[in-house]
């Protein structure tokens, strides 16, 4: 029970250190901006430290938004517990929660948006920025939950299938 739990922490945290070198950021902002624009049906524009979706009120995905932290917690998830001593899924981790970190955090992003669409004029400033960030964390629990039911869920069959 140790070494996951080892394997887990020790992967967030590289991951996490790593992923505060701005390139890794824009790695992880860019396609999570055009992502979210696609999911919102609005134009973008890449500028040099953000996305701008040229909706109403103007959509800013900066390297805050980039979704760094859902991906290293995703990973350092993948690497604890699902794993193990399997090649393959080590070589599929990465791409995988890269994938599973982009859709998620662009759905974060667009969903945020209309939160404060729908809501502005009627909260005011100081709401709509605790309203964001409980956005952003209802959205990461979610996907983390799906994940840990995934991983589960996939060892839970196997070992049934090992048993019988």
């Amino acid at each position: 029970m140790k070494r996951p739990l080892i394997l887990a922490i020790g992967t967030m945290f590289l991951l996490s250190w790593i992923g505060e070198m701005p390139s890794i950021l824009k790695l992880m902002q860019i396609p999570s901006g055009i992502l979210a624009s696609l999911f919102l049906g609005a134009p973008f524009v890449i500028e040099d430290s953000s996305v701008h979706i040229l909706v109403h009120p103007l959509l800013e995905v900066t390297t805050q938004c980039s979704g760094i932290t859902l991906f290293s917690f995703l990973t350092g998830i993948g690497a604890g517990y699902w794993c193990g001593k399997s090649v393959r899924k080590w070589i599929a981790l990465l791409p995988l929660t890269y994938l599973i970190a982009l859709l998620g955090n662009a759905a974060r992003i667009s969903m945020a948006w209309q939160f404060r669409r729908l809501t502005e004029g009627h909260l005011p400033d100081w709401a709509q920025e605790y309203a964001h960030m409980s956005i952003g964390i209802i959205c990461s629990l979610t996907i983390t939950a799906a994940v840990l039911y995934f991983i589960h869920f996939k060892s839970t069959t196997q070992s049934k299938e090992i048993t019988s």
